[in-house]
């Protein structure tokens, strides 16, 4: 086993361990609590913004104030539910196991997508022929490879196919040599063209005439 398997393993272990630990719907709250409050943050901003903008001056200052003010307060109050089911879930002892065995996949799932986001990344930041040794001998490293294929065929399609990544996106998830330009045989066509049969001349068709006269 080289690094980079070591440190897989331990990404993946230590992921699994904290969604047991925390069950799945904590995870999942989490998760949804920060989206959620993004969101709110994004779309609050025309009636938080100029509230902030009075108080605060230049304006840009007020307007990074009510982003974050109603991303945190949202976020907040999004765990704070999420805590209080959680706590009546696991009140439950057979509810509570399965939130712990469904936290675990969760986090063994998050750090297999942690896995393709980091070879993504360091696929296209580096050429292969600078790869270092303990990443491209790595036993792991096409669960690493695996797992950014699904992660690009699960991205929106504009993004992969006109994103400013897409051509290296394409190369770093895909194992095979890339395609000639024309086949050889093709290339050998062009080069020597067919050439056409040669036609009878004028005297060989008079010869050939006057056989057929003769025979009738």
């Amino acid at each position: 086993m080289t690094l980079f398997d070591l440190i897989a393993v331990m990404i993946i272990l230590v992921s699994a361990l904290v969604g047991f630990t925390r069950g799945a719907v904590r995870e999942l709250v989490t998760v949804f609590a920060f989206t959620l409050a993004a969101l709110a943050a994004v779309y609050l901003l025309p009636f938080a913004g100029p509230l902030f903008r009075d108080l605060m001056k230049p304006a840009w200052v007020g307007t990074a104030a009510a982003v974050v003010v109603v991303f945190v307060v949202a976020y907040i109050a999004l765990r704070l539910a999420g805590h209080w089911v959680t706590a009546r879930l696991h009140t439950q002892a057979a509810l509570g196991t399965l939130d712990r065995l469904i936290g675990l996949a969760f986090g063994v799932l998050r750090a297999l997508v942690f896995l393709g986001v980091f070879y993504l990344v360091f696929s296209v930041a580096t050429p292969p022929e600078l790869t270092p040794p303990w990443i491209a001998n790595a036993r792991l490293l096409p669960l690493a490879r695996g797992s950014a294929t699904a992660l690009q065929a699960l991205a929106p399609r504009t993004l992969v196919e006109r994103g400013p990544l897409a051509p290296a996106l394409e190369r770093v998830t895909q194992d095979a040599p890339p395609a000639l330009d024309s086949p050889p045989a093709a290339q050998t066509s062009r080069r020597n063209p067919p050439r056409s049969a040669p036609g009878y001349d004028n005297s060989s068709r008079d010869e050939i005439d006057a056989l057929v006269e003769q025979t009738r």
